[in-house]
């Protein structure tokens, strides 16, 4: 019996990137209908953190503290295990790192600069990390770049994100890349990575291109 209740309170987030509804292989061409040519991924990676389970009257009925790096390589980050909680009608969480925790500078675990996400100290933490090559940007290799963070006004790219849940157990949280990359137009936009007013508009289209999978 105290197998069954350990799994009720645990809650897993699955988060899953797709382009055309499919889900993506790193470094493998796909076809997009905007730009008539082929896309691919070569690099994605961001924090997600202070995740937060909340009722609908927005009381907090738990809240894990802290940031998770999601690595497209590493597949065993993909999945996060939490406290869950059945009361919970509302699920809310970051993308990206907080003004406070960049000011404390470069941290350990997820947050350690080996993992490629930092900056500077001036700079902070990256968020979110979008590489890939299409025929339409007209760079090296054709490559285009998208390193986005900020946590110094004007340039704050930190993004919070809410959806409501009926599944307690198990939560699939959809980056459609797809969508993300009609907001873009690689011919002209291929490259951001520095804090600037378009790495905060790009972070909000990515926040915007997250959907809740209910199964």
């Amino acid at each position: 019996m105290h197998h069954a209740l350990s799994q009720q309170n645990t809650t897993k987030i699955n988060f899953i990137c797709t382009f055309n509804k499919e889900e993506i292989k790193l470094n493998q061409n796909y076809y997009s209908d905007v730009i008539k040519d082929s896309i691919q991924f070569t690099v994605l990676k961001f924090y997600v953190g202070n995740i937060c389970f909340s009722s609908v009257e927005q009381e907090v009925i738990s809240l894990t503290e802290g940031y998770h790096l999601i690595d497209w390589e590493e597949e065993s980050t993909r999945s996060l295990l939490i406290p869950g909680n059945d009361k919970a009608s509302k699920i809310s969480f970051t993308l990206g790192v907080d003004s406070l925790t960049n000011n404390s500078g470069a941290m350990g675990g997820d947050l350690d600069p080996t993992k490629g996400m930092y900056w500077t100290w001036q700079s902070g933490y990256i968020n979110f990390k979008l590489e890939g090559k299409s025929p339409v940007c007209k760079t090296r290799k054709n490559e285009f770049t998208f390193h986005l963070g900020g946590y110094q006004e004007p340039f704050y790219a930190m993004q919070s994100l809410s959806f409501f849940i009926t599944d307690k157990q198990e939560i699939n949280l959809i980056l459609d890349l797809n969508q993300l990359m009609q907001e873009i137009d690689l011919s002209k936009q291929n490259q951001i990575m520095s804090p600037s007013e378009g790495a905060v508009n790009l972070s909000k289209i990515v926040a915007a291109s997250f959907k809740i999978s209910e199964h």
